[in-house]
């Protein structure tokens, strides 16, 4: 078991946006060598540099009303899985997916 630091907003109002499982296992070409039998060309061009993701992203804080937390989750299955093991490359979110630094 990994321990898992949550993020914090210290204001009375935060604007956050969650980020579910968009992991390089699920994304059809994006370099995994463990890239799982549901991987999606889809995944790929919604986390693209100028895909809907980033778009979210770069709207709101070019409308003055950025993330103050993008937080993105990632799946993990047992040890022995053949992809969406811990702390592999499959594991890691796609690098493409912007989170303004947050």
């Amino acid at each position: 078991m990994h321990d898992v630091e949550f993020p914090e907003c210290d204001k009375e109002h935060c604007n956050v946006l969650v980020v579910v499982d968009m992991q390089n296992d699920y994304c059809k070409g994006c370099g995994s060598p463990t890239e799982s039998k549901w991987a999606s060309g889809i995944v790929k061009r919604l986390a693209k540099s100028d895909g809907p993701i980033n778009q979210v992203i770069q709207h709101a804080h070019d409308n003055g009303v950025p993330f103050d937390l993008v937080i993105f989750t990632q799946d993990w299955l047992a040890d022995g899985s053949p992809f969406l093991v811990h702390d592999t490359i499959g594991a890691e979110v796609i690098e493409t997916i912007d989170g303004q630094g947050t």
